[in-house]
């Protein structure tokens, strides 16, 4: 009986899936930069502003004014868009 079991051989195991790891995605190094620029963009200003101008309060941020008017701005262009970018007629306009 030995010598039946003799000649089987046992399956070799499934080769294991490779993890293959390139590093960051496009997508991740595009967000780490952008996150890099913003804070040096916001916090250079606010230091350039703060010292070399003297500034305070909301004065210090850069663009403070296109960065308050941002919401009405993007409000507008979905308006726009939903209305079928036609623009809006109203007596103001005229």
């Amino acid at each position: 009986m030995s010598t039946l079991f003799q000649n089987i051989t046992t399956p070799a195991p499934a080769p294991s899936p490779k993890v293959v790891d390139d590093g960051m995605s496009g997508g991740t190094a595009f967000c780490l930069f952008f996150f890099i620029i913003c804070c040096v963009y916001f916090g250079g200003g606010i230091l350039v502003r703060k010292f070399a101008r003297g500034a305070e309060g909301n004065e210090m941020l850069p663009h403070y004014e296109f960065w308050s008017d941002l919401p009405n701005l993007i409000r507008d262009g979905v308006m726009f868009t939903l209305n079928g970018c036609q623009p809006e007629l109203t007596y103001e306009r005229i």
